[in-house]
C-alpha cells in the first residue's frame, strides 16, 4: 500500500503522508501542520516572545518546510527536521534586530570558565537549586528572565545553555565571530545571574 511504502521511506517514527507533502497535496499538508505544530510553537517561544512574531515565524516554518520537502530524507524524525527549521526562522528574526547593550563589569576572576566565560550563573552549586526549580513559580521566574534579555543575547544564551551548542556552531548559527557570540553569552549570564540572585537570595552560599 501506498502509505506503507511513504512509512518505510520515512520511519516508523514519522507515519505522514510524505509522498503526498511532496505532491503538494492540501491535506496531508494541513494534517502535518496540525500534528507537529505543537513543536514548532514551542520551539520558536524559547526565542521569540511576541506573539506576531511567533505567529509570523510559524508560518514561515513550513512555508519554508514545503517548499524544501525534497531534502527531508527520512533520517530522523520529521517533528525534529521541522523544529530545526523552526530554530532558524526565529534566529532570522533576531537577527533583524539591534539592540544595545550595557559592559558587564564587576565580575570575579573566579566567577569565569575555562573559555573565558561568565559562568551560568553559580547556581546549580546550591542543594536547593534542582528542587527550586522543580517548582513551576521558580520556571516561570527563570523563563521571564531570560525571554527579558535583549533578542541577540537571549538567541545566544539560548543556543548556549538551553541547546546545548558549541561556540563555532552558535557562531555559524548567529552568523557571527566566535568571540561576538562569547561577548553575548556573557553579558546574558551576567544579566541572568544579577536578575536570578533575588531568587535565590534565601540560600546561604550565593
Amino acid at each position: 500500500m501506498a502509505g506503507d511504502k511513504t512509512r518505510g521511506k520515512t520511519g516508523a517514527h514519522d507515519p505522514y503522508d510524505i509522498d503526498l507533502i511532496k505532491q503538494g497535496d492540501r491535506a496531508a499538508q494541513e494534517r502535518l501542520v496540525a500534528e507537529t505544530g505543537p513543536a514548532v510553537l514551542a520551539a520558536l517561544s524559547r526565542f521569540l516572545d511576541c506573539p506576531e512574531d511567533k505567529k509570523d515565524a510559524f508560518q514561515e516554518t513550513y512555508l519554508n518546510a514545503f517548499k524544501s520537502i525534497d531534502q527531508f530524507r527520512g533520517d530522523s524524525a520529521i517533528t525534529t527536521w521541522l523544529v530545526s527549521i523552526a530554530r532558524n526562522c526565529a534566529l532570522g528574526r533576531l537577527r533583524e534586530r539591534k539592540h544595545s547593550f550595557p559592559v558587564a563589569e564587576g565580575c570575579d576572576p573566579a566567577d569565569y570558565d575555562e573559555f573565558g566565560l561568565l559562568k551560568f550563573p553559580k547556581l546549580n552549586a546550591l542543594p536547593e537549586f534542582n528542587r527550586l526549580l522543580e517548582t513551576r513559580d521558580n520556571q516561570l521566574i527563570v523563563r521571564d528572565a531570560v525571554m527579558k534579555l535583549p533578542d541577540i543575547h537571549r538567541s545566544a544564551i539560548l543556543l548556549k545553555d538551553f541547546e546545548g551548542l558549541s561556540l563555532v556552531e552558535i557562531s555559524r548559527e548567529l552568523d557571527i565571530s566566535v568571540s561576538a557570540a562569547k561577548v553575548r553569552i556573557h553579558r546574558a549570564r551576567y544579566v541572568l545571574r544579577n536578575q536570578l540572585m533575588d531568587l535565590f537570595k534565601a540560600n546561604d552560599d550565593l
